[in-house]
């Protein structure tokens, strides 16, 4: 029986919102990871705003008495929580917004609530006007942040633990908004930020703030500088094969719960080459070695294949990282080969100028396909995403000084040398200014 079945109330505990706060978040901090846990902490969470709710409460603001013994601050702190449940363990950003806009309500000037709607808008924006939304809660985030830790010679960061938690999250809305400043292509500005961050090197502007797909100089799928770095083959798999895996990996596939995503961390499957073909994986990757060898000689005498699978919001990302096996445990050991099968496509249509809606983009045969397969693709949500950065930096080595992006698309397989530095770029600011 896990922890949040064994949480119990009194009747005295469940009349003092408080402790019903305090009970939420320390369920938050022990089961970071497990979905039955939820339910409670949202049931701590919501009667401990009902109760307080029906108070004549004024707004709070920064000070040396601020705790949650203020029931006001208290009523913010239970909105927020609920809003940080609803975006990070529940994905519902639309309940998510509702309950941080209403945290807002009652501490206006409240830097985690600003910094935590910031994102969540930035993770669901798909038009200028909502990133310009996003934009402005992570500025006055930082901006409140800057004045507060100053405020009275900086006795109230130092005496109230509040407010110093508050200076730390107008730090972490920093890291949020220089991002979308380099993504919005706003070096400048970036910049100032980034100096007091302390970082000393960044991306490039053509990494961050990239550029449409068919619009580069150089096309990374037929440079032929890229090898031995990077290549690509399109239409690898079979339209059989690529219809199972779309369903198998689609956005509302029970492989996602199952596998509790986006709760548990990293996550792979490895198994033996030369073992029985048990499921559709194996397929897969027997098939796609097959095509490997004429560019990678050395796949031909693999033992294993490794794989996962990611399915993100179009805001997300994949930090910049080199491949090991057991992820560098006991020594760094590379793969022969790293690749990239994509199932989705984040290509961006320019004589629709938007992105395709409401539906997988892979083009169907109906030989190979059935209606209702049909009909469940197009009814899942595209979650489109940047390109696949691909680096000539290898571990302990200078830094990259040649890079290649690989854009998304339907059944697009790309190979890459298993040493090299790699990640997924965050769609740029100016793509979702179209979508």
């Amino acid at each position: 029986m896990s922890a949040a079945k064994r949480a119990k109330t009194s009747s005295s505990d469940s009349a003092d919102p408080l402790k019903l706060y305090k009970q939420a978040t320390r369920l938050l901090r022990q089961l970071p990871n497990d979905p039955a846990s939820d339910a409670v902490v949202s049931d701590r969470l919501i009667t401990a705003i009902a109760l307080l709710t029906g108070q004549a409460l004024e707004t709070v603001d920064h000070s040396l008495d601020l705790n949650y013994e203020d029931p006001a601050f208290l009523l913010a702190s239970a909105h927020l929580q609920l809003g940080l449940l609803h975006h990070s363990r529940q994905d519902d950003l639309a309940a998510a917004q509702k309950q941080l806009h209403s945290s807002l309500q009652h501490f206006p000037k409240f830097v985690a609530a600003h910094s935590a709607l910031g994102q969540v808008l930035k993770a669901d924006a798909s038009s200028a006007e909502q990133l310009s939304e996003a934009e402005q809660h992570l500025q006055q985030a930082v901006s409140i942040s800057e004045a507060l830790a100053v405020a009275e010679d900086g006795l109230l960061v130092d005496s109230n633990r509040a407010c110093a938690a508050e200076v730390e999250a107008g730090e972490n809305a920093r890291a949020v908004l220089v991002m979308l400043l380099c993504q919005a292509g706003r070096d400048k500005e970036a910049a100032e930020h980034l100096t007091v961050l302390g970082c000393k090197v960044r991306l490039s502007r053509e990494v961050l703030h990239y550029a449409l797909p068919g619009t580069m100089a150089v096309d990374s799928t037929t440079d032929p500088t890229s090898s031995p770095y990077l290549q690509i083959v399109d239409n690898a798999l079979p339209k059989a094969l690529l219809l199972h895996l779309q369903q198998a990996f689609a956005p509302g596939a029970p492989f996602w719960s199952e596998h509790n995503y986006g709760r548990v961390g990293y996550f792979s499957y490895l198994f033996k080459l030369d073992a029985p073909q048990t499921s559709s994986m194996h397929q897969v990757a027997h098939h796609l070695q097959r095509l490997a060898i004429k560019h990678f000689a050395a796949v031909a005498n693999a033992k294993y294949a490794e794989f996962w699978v990611h399915c993100r919001r179009h805001g997300s990302g994949h930090q910049l990282h080199y491949d090991s096996d057991d992820e560098g445990q006991d020594g760094i050991r590379h793969p022969v080969m790293t690749s990239v099968l994509y199932l989705s496509s984040g290509t961006f249509n320019q004589q629709q100028q938007q992105y395709p809606k409401n539906q997988q983009g892979a083009e169907t045969d109906d030989s190979n396909s059935t209606a209702a397969a049909d009909v469940q693709l197009a009814q899942q949500q595209v979650y489109v995403g940047g390109p696949t950065l691909v680096t000539d930096q290898v571990l302990g080595g200078p830094m990259a000084t040649k890079g290649w992006l690989v854009y998304p698309a339907v059944n697009r397989f790309a190979m890459l040398g298993g040493k090299y530095l790699h990640g997924e770029c965050c769609i740029s600011a100016s793509i979702i200014a179209v979508l």
